[in-house]
This record gives structure tokens, C-alpha cells and sequence, in this order.
């Protein structure tokens, strides 16, 4: 869709999008059909069912992480809008973000965090290297990697490149797309995997933040009706003032439902021996 043709969200509606969006990205990725949690806390630690929902699990975070046009009609990945919305919420009261402000935080922190990898061996370049690179930059890369071939992987491989370049290890683009292999083999079956039980608390995390800023206000707005014997047999939502395009209801209604019952996977800490690497 042209960008002139997109609704025209108000504020309060961009900030419903972009939570309902998230819960429903989080939701795919976490949850009892792709992975198991194990032990107790404080070391649980989460395995996946098979490596197809490895894949999908990096390939839905990656969109997480993207910056991308569309409907909200701006540059930000999701952590960066939820940066903004814990800072100046709208739908709810500050009090109720405190815990998806320090979800969010703590995943950006640990996101742009620029780690030095050690004896990085890449067959197809004849290089072995210490490399540094930010967290999100490998995670984005894996993602692309999982979702694409490696001739729809030009993006991925470029990114490559300028890692290298910026670790003293000058490469060309043809030479990156081959690189790819040895990255996966390197960063997603190692690195990646090592790395999904922490994403996955995090993620966790930021949906309880979500539901505990949300929550208080479908008690607000839900409008319960009973029959003559005092069952439930219908119930609706008080519409905020400025929620008035249908996107925005439908996100709305959509979010108040999410948050109704809590999440179903319980808050869980993962070992300590799984935070400790890169």
C-alpha cells in the first residue's frame, strides 16, 4: 500500500498498534507448541521442539528488531517504540508501565551491546578472527539467514561485510554471500541457540509488562452484561476518545481480549551459565 493511501493513526492509536503487534509477534515466538521450559528458576532454561521452530522463532524476532515503513509510518523497530511508549504512555497510567519500562530497557541494553566473539573460523574466507559485533547485528543476520536462500541473502551479506570491514578484515560482496554458510555454522548453531533462552526470558518479560500496563485498563472500559440470572452472555468496550479509525478499535478491542487472562507462560529466570557468553 503507497504511504499517502495508510491510515492516519492518531498517537493513542499508534501506541495500541504497536502494543498489539508485539503481543502478537511475542506470541508466536513464545509459547508451549515451539519450545519447553526446564528446571525451576533461578535456572530454567528453554529448548525448542525442532529446529523449524528455531527458525521460526528467529525469523518472527528478526521482524521484531527490523525497522520497517508501514503503518505507523515511522523508522523504529518495536523495542524502540515500546522504548518510546514506556516513557510517555498514553492508553494507561505511568505507574502501570514501570514493569515493561524495565523489560524493554533491559532487552535494549542487552541488544546493543557490542561483544568480542573469539576464534571466529570462516572456511570460505580462510579467516580466523576475534570479531566484535553487536548482539542485534548477529541475531538480525541469523533471521535473514533462517528465512532466505543464499540468493535473496545480497542485505545479509552486506551487513557482513561492513562487520568485517569494521573488524580490520576487508571482503567482497561475493565473497560475504559465501561467508554466509560458514556464519551460520559459527553464529546460529552456536551462538544464536546459546543465546534463545535469554531472548526468550526477555521477550517473556516484556509480554508481562505488556499485560500489566494493559490490564487496569480493560478493567476500566469492559462493559459486562449479565442475563436475568446473573450469568455473562456479552460484554463490550468503551472505545478511548481517540480511538475513532476502525484499525484502531480493532486493535483495541483485540488488545483488551489479549490482556483478560494473564499470560500462560509463567515469568522464568533463566541460569546464570546461559548469560555468561558474548
Amino acid at each position: 500500500m503507497p504511504q499517502a493511501d495508510l491510515p492516519d493513526l492518531t498517537p493513542l492509536e499508534r501506541e495500541i498498534v504497536t502494543l498489539k503487534a508485539v503481543l502478537d509477534m511475542i506470541g508466536d515466538m513464545v509459547n508451549h507448541e515451539t519450545m519447553t521450559i526446564h528446571s525451576s528458576d533461578p535456572n530454567s532454561s528453554v529448548m525448542f521442539k525442532t529446529r523449524t521452530h528455531m527458525a521460526f522463532f528467529s525469523i518472527v524476532l528478526v521482524d521484531l528488531l527490523s525497522e520497517r515503513d508501514g503503518i505507523l509510518k515511522d523508522r523504529k523497530n518495536y523495542i524502540g517504540r515500546l522504548k518510546v511508549i514506556s516513557t510517555n504512555p498514553l492508553m494507561g497510567e505511568i505507574q502501570d508501565i514501570l514493569e515493561l519500562r524495565e523489560a524493554v530497557c533491559a532487552f535494549d541494553a542487552w541488544l546493543s551491546e557490542e561483544v568480542t566473539i573469539q576464534n571466529r573460523w570462516f572456511p570460505s574466507l580462510d579467516l580466523q578472527v576475534d570479531l566484535s559485533i553487536k548482539r542485534q547485528d548477529f541475531i538480525r543476520i541469523c533471521g535473514d539467514i533462517a528465512k532466505h536462500n543464499f540468493t535473496r541473502l545480497t542485505v545479509a551479506a552486506d551487513k557482513l561485510r561492513k562487520i568485517l570491514g569494521d573488524n580490520n578484515q576487508p571482503f567482497s560482496l561475493d565473497k560475504c554471500i559465501l561467508a554466509l554458510q560458514d556464519f551460520r555454522t559459527q553464529f546460529y548453531d552456536d551462538i544464536f541457540l546459546y543465546h534463545s533462552s535469554t531472548i526468550a526470558e526477555f521477550l517473556n518479560n516484556i509480554w508481562w509488562g505488556i499485560y500489566s500496563y494493559a490490564a487496569p485498563v480493560r478493567g476500566r472500559c469492559v462493559e459486562n452484561r449479565y442475563d436475568g440470572e446473573l450469568h455473562l452472555n456479552a460484554y463490550s468496550y468503551s472505545y478511548p476518545v481517540d480511538v475513532t479509525s476502525e484499525l484502531g478499535k480493532a486493535c483495541f478491542w483485540g488488545l483488551m481480549n489479549d490482556v483478560m487472562q494473564p499470560p500462560y507462560i509463567r515469568r522464568f529466570e533463566v541460569a546464570k551459565y546461559l548469560k555468561e557468553r558474548y
